[in-house]
């Protein structure tokens, strides 16, 4: 048996390439203080949680929501 679903190693992945893009291809400022904390993924891999982390006040953390409803198309 494996030790991982393919759901947690694809989830992975997912958290992997967020944060790249996060870091190197979004050049947002309200950004700069998000990181991607977790992902968890359906057993069938067709619906995706990602969970964020922003470190500041809740006014940063209402901005980078904000940055991230704007940007959900890239």
């Amino acid at each position: 048996m494996k030790p991982y679903t393919r759901a947690e190693r694809v989830s992975s992945q997912i958290q992997l390439a967020i944060t790249d893009l996060l870091s190197k291809k979004l050049q947002n400022p309200r950004l700069e203080m998000a990181t991607v904390s977790r992902v968890t993924l359906t057993p069938d891999l067709r619906v995706a949680n990602v969970y964020i982390s922003v470190f500041g006040d809740k006014n940063q953390g209402k901005e980078a929501l904000e940055a991230f409803q704007l940007s959900k198309g890239f």
